[in-house]
């Protein structure tokens, strides 16, 4: 019984606009969540990222997410461009997104550096009802509009930065998402769906070895309020982290750079919620490529929030 209860659970986080964007993705490609740092990550380098996660391995019907991502400069170092596709898939229902990113970089004085992003998406579901082994004919119509549903959102973000302190935001102020509403199923949405901030700052700041923690925050009108503490230490060849969200859950990342120019990670998390004893852990991996590098030897070691 405790499997059924919870395959119908999962679905019920793909109702909100947001996709579950992984430690890995906001690490090492962090304008998937806030357009501002669109083309900051390689700074002024372009990159591109891939990301498969498996969440609650060995679990039936358990949510697989992909990210893949671009992100580089167009026209001048001020201007910044990303796209990103996401797939989740959770049971029966599926959900793909894709999104476009710019932003522009001002220098605010002779430390810091202002980004302001915007983001625009579009996202369609998919409910495949012969993964159900039991549907409510009433409920049919209630599907094929979750189907036929084309959600888009507009998202703006800051992200001020020198080169040993960040913080950022973004908040989503349109969208026409409303599943459940057949007489109003096209409204459009004024408020925020979510408020994302995170900060940090370079503890240790040598070129062969730094030493990131921060803090990040996230608040929806349909989550709880989150916290989330982490921390990445970086060399040339290796970088490793972890991060602890509060009365959820705490993820580990590794990996190793090769090439130059190419990176190989991989993310572990484990649930320490009072879920703990029925939800399994999740593994993912990613990689990252960086390219047009003016600078070989840092390419990789160039801090994914600076």
């Amino acid at each position: 019984m405790k499997k059924y209860i919870i395959i119908l659970l999962f679905p019920l986080s793909l109702l909100g606009q947001s996709f579950d964007i992984s430690f890995a993705s906001r690490m090492f490609n962090p304008s998937v969540i806030n357009p501002a740092a669109a083309g900051l990550i390689n700074q002024g380098n372009s990159g591109i990222f891939v990301e498969h996660q498996s969440k609650y391995v060995g679990l039936d019907g358990a949510p697989s997410i992909s990210n893949a991502g671009y992100n580089g400069r167009i026209f001048s170092d001020q201007l910044g461009f990303g796209l990103n596709f996401n797939n989740d898939n959770f049971g029966a229902i599926s959900k793909s997104r894709f999104a476009t990113d710019l932003s522009y970089k001002i220098q605010a004085s002779a430390l810091y550096s202002i980004s302001f992003g915007v983001k625009g998406g579009i996202s369609k579901n998919d409910f495949d009802v012969t993964k159900l082994s039991m549907l409510n004919p009433s409920d049919q119509s209630l599907i094929e509009q979750f189907n036929q549903n084309i959600i888009y959102d507009f998202t703006i973000g800051v992200f001020i930065y020198s080169q040993n302190f960040f913080i950022e935001a973004a908040i989503p102020l349109l969208s026409n998402e409303n599943f459940f509403s057949v007489a109003d199923s096209n409204s459009i949405q004024l408020q925020p769906d979510y408020i994302y901030t995170s900060a940090g700052f370079k503890l240790l700041a040598d070129r062969e070895f730094q030493v990131i923690p921060s803090v990040t925050f996230f608040n929806g009108k349909n989550l709880d309020f989150s916290k989330e503490a982490s921390i990445m230490a970086m060399t040339p060849q290796y970088f490793f982290g972890t991060s602890y969200r509060f009365d959820s859950h705490f993820s580990i990342i590794a990996g190793i750079n090769l090439f130059d120019s190419f990176t190989l990670g991989y993310t572990y998390e484990s649930i320490v919620s009072s879920l703990r004893p029925t939800i399994k852990n999740s593994h993912g991996i990613f990689l990252k490529l960086n390219f047009g590098s003016l600078d070989p030897v840092n390419v990789n070691l160039v801090s994914p929030r600076f």
